[in-house]
């Protein structure tokens, strides 16, 4: 199964960036593909002076390669038997009928991050990690790891010796994602949320963090924290026979399982601070149930579609979109949609993104041209900004639900950048081929940050999953977007490679 990552890249590793933003702004081509010669040096993306941030490597589906005695009847038997209202019912998951609904604020890093801040262990010991609805494990850096230099984790990594609830299995684990992996053992351990307070959660207490985790956390987090479906609230339910971490349920099934939650959701808002801003206030995590405050009108709900991953994922079917009056075209097979927190652009395919998406984007509204340029090689376009409001907006609607078209501001699909003086625009749609979820003919796009900002999302695990979308409160419910915050980023630019 496929992986993918995100990866940042400060300036000092590009040659001559000021002068391919300044050629960028010079030659205005409307139409065509900009092409640069060479290739970015992967660099030192430690570097944490003069605006430098660090987008979360994408926790997909990680790849077969484990050295985990953990199969996946393991790892159902350990997800079993840390849920006492699992082992009440003599085995079969129940939905949560009483607890509570707590808001957790979510720390938000120049808009392309967004972590998860909460305890683990007793006393309890405060972590941050990246809150990510497309991928399944809890894990954190251990205090010795960071020690030893093995590891890069903010506040010097979590300490079990100083906990009296830890518990360790034994058992070692890989974790490995698209770009980067981490190595450590299956642990338990008392994770508090706000109120909401969950003992005996399983987690990976990681003591190796390869090269590119260690430059990519550089002391701003401390691990990843998965919500994916997984397959719903089934604990039988197998969506791997070859990979058992993919098996593995999230710490949200623990809550919902666990009796905790007033209902088997959380929803999610994603505020808009700007490109140079830190916030600890930067969005909520709502855990078992909605924040009423942070949306306006009614939610929307499509149900997840078990044809990608095997329900591994929240995913939707796309029934139809549009750039601007340009109704895209789909593939000749299904075209899906993942809804994920944890991937900071919008990816789509190539053929749709090169033949119909780039086009539009570039003749602009009004017949107004943006001068946007694609840079093959980055697999990025840029534009100036002043041009940015005669972008077209990008409309998806799904299928299985209401007919309701979502739309991303052209304003929004653009994020502002200074690097050495020189200011432009990077789009926030990508072309991405992703492969090994589905069947031939079958395209997968990815709705990360840049469209979650749009609209508050709820993740509800009943009817099998289902993903609900609303108006942002304060929001016009016509163009259906937030205001973008363009704030400048000053001394970087921002690339994102696939692998």
């Amino acid at each position: 199964m496929v992986s993918f990552a995100a990866v940042l890249l400060p300036v000092a590793t590009l040659a001559s960036a000021q002068g391919w933003l300044s050629a960028v702004k010079r030659e205005g081509a409307s139409s065509g593909v900009a092409r640069r010669e060479g290739t970015p040096a992967k660099g030192d993306a430690s570097v944490s002076t003069g605006g430098v941030f660090h987008i979360p490597i994408q926790a997909t589906i990680p790849e077969s390669e484990t050295d985990s005695t953990l199969d996946a009847n393991d790892a159902i038997a350990l997800f079993a038997s840390q849920n006492p209202l699992l082992q009440a019912a003599g085995g079969s998951i129940k939905a949560a009928v009483a607890g509570t609904t707590a808001n957790v604020d979510l720390y938000n890093q120049f808009d392309v991050a967004y972590f998860v801040e909460f305890s683990l262990g007793t006393p309890p010991q405060p972590l941050r990690v990246t809150a990510d609805t497309g991928s399944n494990q809890l894990w954190a850096g251990s205090a010795a790891c960071n020690q030893e230099g093995r590891c890069n984790d903010l506040n010097g990594g979590f300490d079990q010796t100083r906990s009296s609830t830890f518990g360790g299995t034994g058992q070692r684990t890989n974790i490995t994602y698209g770009k980067g992996s981490v190595v450590g053992q299956v642990a338990t351990e008392t994770v508090l949320f706000s109120s909401v307070s969950l003992p005996g959660s399983p987690f990976v207490l990681v003591d190796r963090e390869d090269s590119t985790l260690i430059k990519q956390i550089n002391t701003t987090n401390n691990g990843i924290m998965g919500m994916a479906l997984v397959g719903g609230l089934d604990p039988t339910t197998v969506v791997s026979k070859t990979n058992a971490q993919t098996n593995v349920k999230t710490v949200i099934h623990n809550l919902i399982n666990g009796g905790l939650l007033a209902q088997p959701m959380f929803g999610m808002w994603l505020a808009s601070i700007g490109a140079d801003s830190i916030s600890a206030q930067g969005g909520v995590l709502t855990l078992g149930g909605v924040d009423t405050t942070k949306f306006s009108g009614s939610l929307q709900y499509y149900p997840v579609t078990y044809d990608v991953a095997n329900g591994y994922y929240w995913t939707l079917t796309v029934s139809a979109a549009s750039i601007g009056s340009n109704q895209l075209f789909m593939s000749a097979g299904p075209v899906y949609a993942v809804i994920d927190s944890g991937t900071s652009l919008i990816t789509v395919d190539t053929s749709t993104f090169t033949n119909q998406i780039l086009p539009a984007l570039q003749t602009g509204t009004n017949g107004q041209p943006t001068n946007l340029q694609y840079f093959s090689q980055y697999k990025l376009a840029v534009m100036p900004c002043e041009n940015a409001a005669y972008l077209p907006a990008l409309s998806v609607s799904f299928a299985g639900g209401p007919a309701v078209a979502f739309s991303v501001s052209g304003t929004q699909l653009v994020l502002k950048k200074t690097v050495q003086g020189e200011t432009a625009c990077v789009l926030t749609i990508q072309p991405m081929d992703v492969g090994g979820l589905t069947g031939a003919n079958q395209n997968v796009w990815i709705l990360g940050m840049a469209f979650m900002r749009s609209r508050y999302a709820v993740f509800d695990f009943s009817q099998n999953g289902r993903v609900g979308f609303a108006v942002p409160a304060g929001t016009s419910s016509k163009s259906g977007s937030m205001a973008l915050n363009v704030s400048m980023f000053s001394g970087l630019l921002v690339l994102f490679f696939i692998f």
